[in-house]
């Protein structure tokens, strides 16, 4: 029965759930470095790593009620996509960048980019018919959860070599995600 309800899922639906695995895998493997990055490499001091990161989280669980209206009047799809390429901007600045100023307004705009997709991503799965959407959440959860686990496994691997290396492949992540996305017309 497990298999049939798994099989019940859209291909389409399946593709946005492989899409947040990797979204977040992603997201997990610099997350846990982004403060020992500007600690150690950058010589940052308390407040200004608290700014940072504060300022992507502001912007991350502020701005989704702005953008889910938006989302739900334009499309998911413009929505999901552009959340995806702003954190690849925000990922590729934190690599490169290093004064406090432009981490904070890549922060910023990372956050921008996360309100912009979950404000999106949720809804698309949603607006399934109820069986399937019921089915959606709990294998939205499953892959959200792979993705803790295998972005820091990813990261340590990268860290041995260079620490932006990680910003890096995960900007290169999330740009291909959002192009992806955004050829996806049946998401809308």
């Amino acid at each position: 029965k497990s298999i049939r309800n798994y099989k019940a899922v859209p291909p389409l639906v399946w593709k946005v759930l492989i899409t947040q695995f990797l979204m977040n895998s992603s997201h997990f493997m610099t997350v846990s470095l982004l403060a020992v990055y500007m600690v150690n490499t950058l010589k940052f001091g308390a407040w200004e790593v608290a700014t940072v990161m504060t300022t992507n989280l502001i912007a991350a669980q502020v701005l989704p009620f702005l953008f889910g209206l938006m989302a739900d009047k334009y499309g998911f799809r413009l929505f999901m996509a552009g959340g995806l390429l702003l954190r690849a901007l925000g990922l590729i600045g934190f690599a490169f960048g290093h004064g406090w100023g432009t981490l904070s307004a890549m922060a910023l705009v990372m956050g921008v980019g996360v309100a912009m997709y979950e404000s999106s991503v949720y809804p698309f799965f949603s607006k399934q018919p109820l069986p399937i959407a019921a089915r959606a959440f709990v294998l939205n959860n499953q892959m959200l959860n792979m993705g803790v686990v295998v972005g820091p496994l990813l990261s340590g691997v990268l860290l041995t070599y260079d620490i932006r290396l990680a910003f890096v492949v995960s900007s290169f992540l999330f740009g291909c995600l959002g192009l992806w996305v955004f050829a996806q017309k049946d998401i809308d």
